[in-house]
């Protein structure tokens, strides 16, 4: 019966310490993709530039060509402004993303 008690006690100090171990880790940074600026909502304007295009935004509320409805480390997801068309854009196919200030200090 002590065999018993003490293998217990053992069973919950080793939990103990993995426990606390495991919650005071950080958690990793996210990942700063080639998307990690836009967020859904935001209106963007996407130029074909052959092989691959270029994506473009305001810093502003300025109205552009397409909203982006989903964003992921590997792709973005746009539709245009009627409602019409939805595009799935893959980051192997994206040659830049372009902030344009509207504001100067």
């Amino acid at each position: 019966m002590t065999l018993v008690r003490s293998g217990i006690g053992c069973v919950a100090v080793v939990a103990m310490f993995v426990a606390s171990a495991t919650l005071g880790q950080e958690r990793p940074p996210k990942h700063k993709g080639i998307f990690s600026r836009l967020k859904v909502g935001q209106s963007v304007s996407i130029k074909d530039e052959g092989a691959a295009v270029s994506i473009s935004y305001l810093d502003g509320a300025v109205p552009l060509a397409f909203k982006v409805t989903e964003v992921s480390e590997n792709h973005i997801v746009v539709e245009d402004i009627a409602g019409v068309r939805e595009m799935v854009v893959p980051v192997y196919a994206v040659k830049s993303v372009t902030r344009m200030k509207t504001k100067f200090k």
